[in-house]
């Protein structure tokens, strides 16, 4: 009889340890709550479009003007070739979506240099949209390497207007 109470005990007391030394350990591992820190990134403005403002109202054709300024190493936009991009011209439709009118090629007075201008015409192609139509640029920077982390869009949106 006492020989089968010795057997009880020892398993009994070889998972009470195992268990406390499981519990030790996820205790000692067990990760501290994340703190979060929220930091405002600074707004890379390298190109910009100086002829108008967001939301203004425009009649179109409009000229488009502005400055591509890589002078600050932390903030660029890809320009190849004497192109700084391509740009998209969309409309808000009537079922809420928008939908491309015209695109072309963005280019630039010197894409060597640091500091360059840039002006391109936009034009509806005939789409005679109502006055107060909503619409936007959708602008890319070049990307001759293909990479996706080099992928630069900007979307500036305007109001279209009748004279």
């Amino acid at each position: 009889m006492k020989k089968h109470q010795g057997g009880f005990i020892v398993p009994f007391l070889i998972i009470v340890i195992v268990l406390l030394v499981v519990y030790i350990y996820v205790q000692k591992f067990k990760e501290a709550p994340v703190k979060v820190t929220t930091v405002e990134v600074p707004k890379c403005e390298a190109f910009k479009i100086t002829s108008l403002k967001p939301n203004d109202q425009v009649s179109l054709p409009v000229t488009i003007s502005g400055v591509v300024d890589n002078s600050n190493k932390g903030c660029s936009w890809t320009m190849f070739e004497g192109q700084a991009g391509t740009w998209q011209l969309l409309f808000l439709n009537n079922t809420g979506t928008w939908e491309a009118v015209n695109k072309d090629i963005i280019h630039v007075t010197d894409w060597a240099s640091t500091t360059t201008n840039f002006s391109f015409v936009v034009d509806d192609m005939g789409l005679n949209a109502p006055s107060d139509t909503k619409m936007k640029l959708s602008i890319s920077a070049e990307n001759p390497s293909g990479l996706e982390s080099r992928h630069q869009i900007i979307e500036f949106p305007f109001i279209s207007v009748h004279k």
